[in-house]
């Protein structure tokens, strides 16, 4: 979805070997997830430092299709591995100083939505995270660490660094319509929503043509774009 908005959020494509800060060549291709895609960044792990990213492809969301009604596919994604002080997938760049709250924007703040778990390097001023976290976030000051926003969690008061293409700038979902549930529907995944015939739903989203995003109750999540019809003023 992420495109589900995070749903799908995924890349392709081959991956540069890593050099040092003296140009020399080191470690390999990560690991590829189910949907042949390269896995999202980690960041390098140093004392207290960040580094510049410049990879991050495209993001892309496939749908699944099943027997009866297709599956809205489900973000899955495995973490590169650090080898030392390299990240395989990336050119890396340490900076020349420790950061410290000098080096965070202030003046800028956007409210960003996670599209991917941040299990972080070990770092003390990581901020870890999983998926579908919303938060407050402030980019950084330097230009080698213009790939590295700076998070605030206001429900865990946890604060830290994390790689920005692991967000997207998060805007609040509106009504597009309301829909009548023509059946039932146990969600299958988290990314689904469960209803039952004759609910009335709002729809947020129908940019999957076969999966329309809805809310119900408070919850939200996907169903069969045919397990519902729309309502409008002809159909009262």
């Amino acid at each position: 979805m992420g495109g589900l908005s995070g749903l799908g959020a995924l890349f392709a494509g081959g991956v540069p070997k890593l050099k040092n800060r003296g140009g020399v060549e080191t470690g390999s291709s990560p690991t590829e997830n189910v949907a042949s895609k390269s896995s999202p960044p980690t960041r390098q792990k140093t004392m207290g430092r960040r580094v510049s990213t410049d990879w991050f492809g495209n993001l892309s969301s496939d749908q699944l299709a099943g027997e009866e009604t297709p599956k809205p596919q489900s973000i899955k994604t495995e973490t590169p591995v650090n080898e030392g002080n390299n990240i395989l997938g990336q050119s890396v760049t340490s900076p020349t100083s420790i950061s410290t709250d000098n080096d965070i924007d202030y003046s800028q703040e956007f409210r960003v939505k996670s599209l991917f778990n941040y299990p972080g390097t070990g770092g003390a001023d990581d901020l870890k995270f999983d998926a579908g976290i919303v938060f407050v976030a402030h980019p950084s000051k330097n230009p080698n660490n213009a790939e590295w926003w700076h998070g605030s969690i206001e429900e865990t008061g946890s604060k830290g660094w994390f790689p920005k293409n692991f967000v997207e700038i998060y805007k609040e979902e509106k009504e597009i319509c309301k829909a009548k549930a023509l059946y039932d529907y146990k969600a299958q995944n988290s990314t689904e929503l469960d209803i039952k015939s004759g609910n009335i739903v709002s729809i947020l989203d129908k940019s999957l043509n076969d999966w329309w995003k809805a809310e119900f109750e408070g919850s939200k999540g996907y169903v069969p774009a045919n397990y519902v019809e729309e309502i409008t003023s002809s159909s009262g």
